[in-house]
């Protein structure tokens, strides 16, 4: 549930970031917009991979690996002088990142149940809804607190004491 809850709240956070990204670059929206475009079509592009990695090398190296790429991804952004640089850090970076969490993440729960897998993978994606809600609130509130750059940091911070504490203890079934 962590896990799920902490790349799609960092994922959707980036409404949080919208604005400041628009004003310090002075980005078009259609512009800014594309960065979580990115982000997304490289998630769901590469996810198939993050499973495949899984299967390979293990739910918990794939997973605290993607948990490194996305908190490099926000710092990197925190620092972005550029859309262009912005584009690679949040687009890419945490786009890969994603992937290499989201598949390994839902595929490592319904091999620990015999009966009720399907309520089982239904309570992990809970996680998603409730990321999507939590972390935009907490950006917003460490935007209002630090600026935007300050803002990322932290939430890269939050990132490796949750996301990657959680993806230690992934293990297979």
């Amino acid at each position: 549930v962590r896990l799920l809850a902490v790349i799609f709240g960092v994922s959707y956070s980036f409404a949080a970031f919208f604005a400041s990204f628009a004003a310090e670059f002075a980005a078009r929206r259609a512009d800014v917009s594309l960065v979580f475009g990115l982000s997304g079509l490289i998630y769901f592009v590469l996810g198939a991979g993050g499973g495949m990695l899984s299967d390979r090398f293990g739910p918990r190296v794939v997973c605290c690996a993607g948990m490194l790429i996305i908190a490099l991804g926000l710092a990197g952004g925190s620092v972005a002088g550029s859309m262009m640089a912005v584009y690679a850090a949040w687009g890419v970076g945490i786009g890969i990142g994603i992937a290499l969490v989201y598949t390994p993440a839902i595929a490592c729960v319904q091999p620990w149940f015999s009966q009720r897998r399907g309520l089982a993978a239904g309570i992990a994606s809970a996680g998603i809804g409730a990321g999507t809600v939590v972390v935009p609130l907490l950006a917003t509130a460490a935007i209002d607190l630090w600026d935007w750059r300050g803002a990322m940091r932290a939430v890269a911070v939050g990132v490796l004491v949750c996301g990657l504490g959680a993806a230690w203890w992934l293990r297979r079934a």
